[in-house]
């Protein structure tokens, strides 16, 4: 189970320990701060290849159902009971996507030369992602250091990966119906 995991604690404390180098914190005292509008940009790592491919990672939950042994003491008597938990875990997932028609510019607003990209994401970077269609509100972006890219990607690429829905564990023996329950 640890080999499985290792993976996902990794990436959760890199990004646990490097996170704080790409956010700022609270605002000002007395700062009053508009209501945010849209999606928040999606904080991610991401390098560029030298064939110029844009490598995103991102951590995605996934829930699943897990059988566990519990102990319980019923009249006195300790007794073990199978039982089945939800558990969620975080999966590192990686998307590779050719880099055409990638922008960025720094949370603090200065526009970053398409040139100068490739050196600045040649090892892996804590990012903010957005796209053309949904730009990140200056709000948020208050929140990260001035120095953070934000990355806007084409509208045709797809945004992070959505969730895996999840899937109910299947019966093991047949399916009674409850007679108590009207019809």
């Amino acid at each position: 189970m640890l080999r499985q995991a290792l993976p996902a604690l990794l990436m959760t404390s890199a990004l646990l320990w490097l996170a704080p180098g790409a956010i700022v914190g609270a605002p000002a005292p007395g700062e009053e701060i508009a209501v945010p509008r849209g999606s928040p940009p999606t904080l991610s790592t991401a390098r560029l290849t030298k064939e110029g491919h844009l490598v995103v990672q991102n951590l995605v939950a996934v829930a699943r159902h897990e059988e566990r042994t519990v102990e319980r003491v019923v009249d006195g008597k300790r007794v073990l009971e199978k039982v089945t938990v939800l558990v969620t875990s975080y999966v590192p997932v990686e998307r590779q996507m050719k880099a055409e028609g990638l922008t960025a510019y720094y949370a603090g607003g200065k526009k970053v030369d398409p040139k100068t990209l490739p050196a600045l994401l040649a090892k892996r970077q804590i990012v903010a992602l957005t796209s053309e269609d949904a730009p990140a509100d200056p709000v948020y972006l208050k929140a990260l250091k001035d120095t953070t890219l934000v990355l806007v990607l084409p509208t045709s690429r797809p945004g992070p990966a959505p969730v895996p829905r999840l899937v109910p564990p299947v019966p093991k023996g047949p399916i009674q119906a409850d007679k108590k329950s009207p019809r």
